[in-house]
């Protein structure tokens, strides 16, 4: 065969050409391809007259440059794929890893070659796992799961894989691909749609409960105050009787009314509109205050009810929120002697640094250490459903921990199985102020030195004869309005020491008619009265030109309190 009939022919130095096909023998065997299977090449040899070197002829029509071409295609395709792709030979060892396996697993390519896949297992999959899987390849099928691996630096990772078998031409498994996909995000974007989910469904779950228990809560005093109230009708009822049935109306009142006022605060916690109000407080004031008010109902129960104070009086003033620390400290007194049948409670404070530690401890029923953290969210109690053995809404500790959080501080319980009763801790900020405060005298009567007119504004009429009937002992005389405008002619034509204004009304609103009569009565003490109980209804009172705010319903002991203080300093 001459050169010049072989024009469709290249020319290649032997050398080269050697160097070249051993490449690709060896690359080819990588991929797990048996050369002889890649394409017929036909040579022959020949001598130039100068004797330089032998030549090899390699025809042109074979497909092995074309077949070059492709794997080098597909070899970049390969490595440059967004998944992951391994190979290994029958007993796990890593012939081959892509760029993404390398970056993904944190080791690089030189680190993995003639390794096996174990250095990037977790330990999170059990043995038998493991044994499935190389079972199913083996035995020449897919197979198809997940993985959580771990990268060389020991952050894990999951991953979705297919890992296939490769078979020669006798059908024998001798390779095994894998190509993985990194789902971390995904794995972590499901878990939390599926805990967001389990949380809506319990809390649907919880509200659902905290319906019929509200419906419950709420019946029952409603069901003493209606039955007793139609039973005082009778006619030659006892004076007793009569005596008894009206305590037991105002005890189902004050229940039902501590319920909503728990409702009222905690439909203002979750729509964020409760604020801190800082100002002078007694901190020895407010035990008195409770001790008082608890310390009968203690009794009752045949309970002991001790109170400690931390400080004397004198440095016993914070700046804080006198409400939010009352309630706390009501909501924690109220359950101690609910869960208490023997024994009692001490209620105590002590000055640890710069916090305010404050304690209830009760010898009751305890609290299983599981329920520790649960009681102070909302709706959650340890005995939950229509078998419960305690009444409540089972809000009143998730409004003290709201509370306390305001306040910027802590609140914890401790208690076991093992321990009896319950001691409940919470600390605030201390906040000391540069001066001592004298207390205020309380007292259940109206202190006047004169007689004095009051003028008591309100649409309703059983409010206004409520108010009416709370000075009828009292040197008072009484003028009434029924809206805003009455209210400023009334002060217009009467002497009037103080105005009783309620705030919601026709007409002329008690804010316009504050304005009004500030506007001409600049030193007329002016008392809002109102059923809102919202910290920005106060506030706009105060701007309005209001001195005090009084809360329906009202206690004419904190009425009498505050009338004394401004009629007696005049």
């Amino acid at each position: 065969m001459s050169m010049t009939k072989r024009n469709k022919y290249s020319v290649i130095v032997t050398s080269q050409l050697n160097t070249l096909l051993e490449k690709i023998k060896n690359f080819l065997e990588s991929e797990g391809i048996p050369v002889e299977h890649v394409a017929d090449i036909e040579t022959f040899c020949a001598k130039f007259r100068n004797n330089t070197p032998e030549l090899t002829i390699i025809d042109d029509s074979s497909p092995l440059h074309k077949h070059f071409e492709e794997l080098q295609i597909f070899k970049k395709i390969v490595d440059q794929s967004p998944l992951s792709i391994i190979v290994t030979d029958t007993r796990g060892t890593i012939l081959y890893a892509n760029t993404r396996f390398a970056s993904l697993s944190g080791y690089a390519l030189e680190e993995l070659l003639g390794q096996n896949p174990q250095v990037i297992k977790s330990g999170y999959h059990s043995k038998t796992f493991y044994e499935s899987l190389w079972k199913t390849i083996l035995s020449g099928n897919d197979w198809v799961g997940e993985f959580l691996n771990k990268t060389k630096s020991g952050e894990l990772y999951w991953e979705r894989a297919l890992i296939s078998p490769i078979k020669d031409e006798n059908g024998k498994v001798f390779r095994i691909i894998g190509i993985k996909e990194d789902i971390t995000e995904r794995k972590k974007m499901l878990e939390e749609l599926v805990q967001a989910k389990d949380k809506a469904e319990q809390s649907d779950r919880l509200k659902t409960a905290f319906l019929a228990n509200i419906s419950h809560e709420i019946r029952t005093p409603m069901n003493g105050i209606i039955g007793f109230a139609e039973l005082l009708k009778r006619p030659n009822l006892s004076l007793e009787k009569q005596l008894e049935f009206v305590a037991i109306i105002e005890q189902s009142s004050k229940r039902m009314l501590g319920i909503l006022n728990d409702i009222i605060e905690l439909s203002k916690i979750e729509a964020g509109i409760i604020n801190i109000e800082l100002n002078e407080v007694n901190v020895n004031n407010i035990l008195e205050e409770l001790t008082e008010h608890f310390k009968k109902e203690a009794e009752e129960k045949n309970l002991f009810f001790e109170c400690n104070k931390g400080l004397n009086d004198d440095d016993a003033i914070i700046i804080s929120d006198y409400n939010k620390l009352r309630q706390i400290l009501t909501n924690l007194i109220r359950n101690a002697i609910k869960f208490t049948h023997k024994g009692g409670i001490k209620v105590g404070y002590r000055l640890e640094g710069n916090y305010w530690h404050f304690y209830v401890e009760d010898t009751g029923i305890g609290i299983p250490e599981e329920y520790h953290q649960i009681i102070f969210d909302r709706f959650r109690q340890v005995q939950e459903g229509t078998a419960r053995q305690y009444e409540g809404a089972g809000i009143g500790l998730a409004i003290a921990k709201a509370f306390v959080d305001l306040l910027k501080g802590n609140i914890w319980v401790e208690s076991s199985r093992d321990t009896i009763g319950a001691t409940f801790h919470f600390t605030i900020p201390y906040q000391p102020i540069n001066h001592k405060q004298t207390s205020m005298e309380k007292t259940g009567t109206l202190q006047i030195k004169r007689p004095i007119s009051i003028l008591i504004v309100e649409d309703d009429e059983k409010s206004a004869q409520l108010l009416a009937e709370m000075f009828a002992n009292e040197p008072v005389t009484i003028h009434t309005a029924t809206d805003g405008k009455q209210a400023v002619e009334q002060v217009m034509k009467n002497p009037i020491d103080i105005v009783l204004m309620d705030l919601k009304m026709p007409e002329m609103d008690g804010f316009e008619a504050t304005r009004i009569i500030r506007s001409r009565f600049p030193n007329l003490p002016i008392i809002a009265q109102t059923a809102y109980t919202f910290s920005d209804e106060r506030k706009k009172a105060f701007e309005a030109g209001c001195n005090d705010y009084i809360s329906k319903p009202i206690s004419i002991n904190k009425l009498y309190e505050i009338i004394n203080r401004f009629i007696n300093l005049k």
